[in-house]
């Protein structure tokens, strides 16, 4: 029987390898059950000669937890000391809130309150931060990524997917589509927001048939601390530190909207009015994203329920899921489970009809380890067919031709 909890959230942590198995540590001995996935950043060589190869990829390792929103400070804090994301170029983390979640198996002791000592000196978290993930094929990571820099973001954190649902179903032609995705991460401030979103949409043409989708998820709390490029001068402060002091020495971040400038009478433009010449782009609000995690044994049996349900597509990502009673098969080696994270973007009506049919399918398959959960998507870019626009195009490559 799966339960329903309310008031939680999804914490999740950016670091570097080297301080991933503190943080499990000390989020295992709080009580908390954890998952971890591989992904690396991006880093732009500021050295001529290096732009002629491709970016740095620092290793990175993403964990997530499920929280009673109650607990999301403490939490966050114990992330942020063992973490050490209060060094330079370090990581990120940030709370998101879910609208609902449905837990049954190992995922109930997930989000209960936890009886955590409170913590000393709480790191102070922003309030003004979005996320934006793009899910693309591989060949196109790089060009959005330049393009995210490019536009003032960090470097994208990136990590391996699997597609499933409309390649699935091409027959013969599914040769020509590849399952292999990534996924690109980008942590924003809100003034920020609109200008990396469609910059990365123009890079990626994300409009077009086949081009892959992104979407923007608010964020509760958190702070990042994520490069862009690598200098072989060290600085006392990264670019993001920089902005962060001139916006409280400002009071207010209206200084950095980089709308288009006037120069002169000769009409020309600077700063992003690039994108008031880019193609008009269709945008659909007030999604819901729709997750499930389930132990990797019936992860293709819950995909099926979920596409037969009337998912469009999945995204399938695997991780592994770290527990407080995971069990020790020698001396410092655990038996670590391997979880999938299923994942898609709907309308609100649909998302729901098809959590409440999974639920039901999920228990008469004896499928007792699974968690999901729903939360808001206010802004996604991908391929939205038109008719009229499709005539309208192949129209105008009847002419060119």
């Amino acid at each position: 029987m799966y339960t329903q909890q309310i008031n939680a959230s999804t914490v999740t942590a950016i670091l570097p390898e080297t301080y991933v198995q503190h943080t499990l540590d000390a989020l295992q001995q709080a009580g908390h059950n954890v998952v971890r996935w591989h992904a690396r950043g991006t880093l732009k060589d500021n050295r001529w000669y290096r732009s002629l190869f491709p970016a740095i990829s620092p290793e990175k390792g993403v964990i997530r937890v499920l929280v009673p929103n109650t607990d999301i400070d403490k939490v966050m804090q114990i992330i942020v000391e063992k973490g050490n994301l209060d060094r330079q170029g370090t990581g990120a983390v940030f709370s998101v809130p879910c609208d609902e979640i449905h837990i049954g198996g190992h995922f109930n002791t997930s989000c209960k309150a936890n009886d955590i000592a409170d913590q000393v000196g709480i790191t102070a978290m922003k309030e003004n931060l979005d996320i934006i993930q793009c899910i693309v094929e591989k060949s196109q990571t790089e060009q959005i990524s330049n393009a995210a820099i490019a536009a003032g973001a960090h470097g994208p954190i990136v990590h391996y997917c699997e597609g499933r649902g409309l390649r699935d179903r091409l027959g013969w032609l599914r040769i020509t589509k590849q399952p292999e995705k990534e996924v690109l991460t980008v942590i924003v401030e809100n003034a920020d927001a609109d200008n990396v979103f469609h910059a990365m949409a123009n890079a990626g043409d994300l409009d077009l048939p086949g081009h892959g989708f992104m979407y923007q998820m608010p964020v509760n709390k958190g702070l990042f601390n994520l490069p862009s490029h690598f200098d072989a001068h060290r600085h006392n402060a990264n670019m993001q530190q920089v902005i962060g002091a001139i916006d409280h020495l400002m009071g207010h971040d209206d200084w950095r909207d980089q709308s288009v400038f006037e120069i002169g009478g000769s009409g020309k433009t600077a700063g992003l009015g690039f994108l008031k010449k880019a193609r008009q782009q269709r945008i659909l609000e007030e999604q819901v994203s729709l997750t499930a995690m389930v132990d990797r044994d019936h992860a293709e049996q819950l995909m099926d329920m979920m596409l037969d349900n009337g998912a469009p597509g999945l995204n399938t990502s695997y991780c592994q899921r770290i527990t407080t009673d995971t069990e020790s098969i020698h001396d410092n080696v655990n038996l670590v489970h391997e979880y999938g994270i299923l994942s898609c973007i709907v309308d609100n009506d649909t998302a729901h009809d098809i959590l409440a049919q999974v639920k039901i399918q999920a228990e008469q398959a004896g499928i007792e380890n699974l968690c999901l959960y729903l939360q808001p998507i206010p802004k996604v870019i991908t391929y939205i067919h038109h008719p009229q626009v499709e005539k309208r195009r192949n129209a105008n490559e009847l002419k060119s031709a």
